[in-house]
C-alpha cells in the first residue's frame, strides 16, 4: 500500500476515536460551579470543548455564566 492509504486510514480511525468519544461524553451531567445547575450537553458540542481532567469549559443553560462545569457519568456519585 502507498503512504496516502496509510495516513487516510489513520485519519479515519482517530476520527472515529473523537466521534465515540464525544458521544460518551454526552452521557455526563456537567455541574454549574456557579449555580449549581445540572444540564448535558450535545455529542456535537463534546468534540470541540476545552477541558481540564474533568472539568470542562461551558456555558451555563440556567445562569448563562461561561466557567469550568464539572462532568460525572450518570452512574456515578453525585450525578443527576
Amino acid at each position: 500500500m502507498r503512504a496516502w492509504a496509510y495516513a487516510a486510514i489513520l485519519v479515519g480511525i482517530v476520527l472515529f476515536l473523537a466521534a465515540v468519544l464525544a458521544k460518551r461524553l454526552s452521557h455526563c451531567v456537567f455541574t454549574c460551579k456557579s449555580c449549581g445547575g445540572a444540564f448535558r450537553i450535545p455529542w456535537r458540542r463534546a468534540l470541540w470543548v476545552e477541558h481540564f481532567n474533568s472539568d470542562y469549559k461551558l456555558s451555563c443553560p440556567h445562569c448563562g455564566k461561561k466557567g469550568w462545569c464539572a462532568a460525572a457519568r450518570p452512574n456515578e456519585k453525585g450525578a443527576r
